[in-house]
């Protein structure tokens, strides 16, 4: 007659649908960080400040001269 050998011999469950989640987390998550570390490129100017609005119907061209007396038309 055959004993049965008391050791247990389980093979470990690799569990692939929680590794999936973790990994699609961890891509938005760095997808969304380097989001905000891009820098904006613009021209920096400072705005005057006004008290009131008013609704202009003209068409206008904005043209920035910087501190250093560079002419920009339409950010060019």
């Amino acid at each position: 007659m055959k004993l049965k050998s008391m050791k247990i011999d389980h093979q470990p469950k690799l569990m692939i649908i929680p590794m999936i989640d973790i990994i699609f987390f961890l891509l938005v998550f760095f997808m969304m960080s380097m989001l905000t570390m891009v820098v904006q490129k613009s021209v920096p100017i400072q705005l005057p400040q006004a008290a009131t609005s008013k609704v202009s119907l003209d068409e206008v061209l904005p043209i920035t001269v910087a501190s250093d007396g560079t002419i920009y038309l339409e950010k060019k």
